[in-house]
């Protein structure tokens, strides 16, 4: 009798050991498939030049028009696939409508094959500021590997927060020091100075640019982005805080977490898993009746 106590019992442990092995093997396959696939990023590998539309280097070259049909304003992006929160990009003053025609004959800009300074402004003061506060300067360095210390993120600045007086001078100066283009853009900025209200920089692979624009004098937080498809969804946002600022923005690398962080759960939720433990355990019970009769 004691020794088929044992047999039942080996038997017994030997179908919930088997149980448990197949549940946490589910468990794994649902992450897989009920999470979004970083695969193709989490190890920060650099982009094939190849596979890249960005590169205008050429056109620029020969005195062509630069075409940004397919990245300026996202257009070509799903938002149900986007893991960043773009509520505050409109509140901060993202106006791309003009975009679209790609007539950037109102801009003060300058352009050759390293890239462009759109609406640079060294001199005219907005018109709530006296005089000129403060200049600063910051060097601003873009590529994959300032994405390597934060999660989910492909591209990166090397830095991701700017603090200044208001009604100060700010002398950008942007390294790509990737082989595709990159961009320092802000939104926000008075449109009766600023087209659109931006401030745009745009450096080709290995390139430097260097822009100035004066902020107004309020209090307030402005995006600053890559606006290129992807790259600011991958990483590339910081924010510019003028005064005490306005609050911080989302989903800025090392400074605010994602709005919509990512889910890694089994398909079903616990539920489910329980079902499939519950209903193991049942089976796995039977069958060791079975043996043991």
């Amino acid at each position: 009798m004691r020794m088929n106590f044992f047999r039942r019992l080996s038997l017994f442990s030997v179908c919930l050991i088997a149980l448990l092995h197949g549940s946490l093997s589910f468990a794994e396959e649902g992450a897989g498939e009920g999470a979004v696939d970083h695969s193709e990023h989490m190890g920060h590998t650099k982009q094939d030049v190849s596979d890249s539309p960005m590169d205008h280097s050429q056109h620029m070259a020969q005195g062509e028009g630069m075409d940004h049909s397919e990245h300026m304003g996202h257009t070509k992006q799903n938002a149900s696939d986007s893991p960043m929160d773009h509520s505050q990009h409109m509140a901060e003053g993202m106006d791309h409508s003009q975009h679209a025609g790609h007539d950037h004959s109102d801009h003060k800009m300058t352009l050759d094959a390293e890239g462009m300074v759109m609406n640079w402004n060294d001199e005219q003061l907005p018109n709530d500021c006296q005089s000129l506060n403060k200049e600063y300067q910051f060097t601003v360095k873009a590529g994959v590997k300032y994405a390597e210390p934060f999660n989910d993120t492909v591209f990166g600045f090397d830095q991701h927060e700017f603090y200044v007086e208001p009604c100060s001078k700010v002398t950008v100066t942007f390294i790509n020091e990737d082989e595709i283009r990159h961009q320092w853009m802000m939104h926000g900025l008075p449109k009766y100075i600023y087209q659109q209200g931006m401030f745009h920089l745009e450096a080709a692979g290995g390139a430097t640019k260097v822009g100035t624009f004066i902020v107004p004098s309020g209090d307030k937080t402005y995006l600053v982005h890559c606006d290129i498809a992807q790259h600011m969804e991958n990483g590339m946002k910081s924010q510019l805080v003028v005064g005490k600022g306005s609050g911080d923005l989302t989903s800025i690398p090392g400074v605010t977490g994602s709005i919509w962080p990512d889910q890694y759960a089994v398909p079903g939720g616990p539920p489910a898993l329980l079902a499939v433990l519950f209903f193991g355990f049942i089976f796995a019970f039977s069958l060791v009746r079975k043996l043991g009769a």
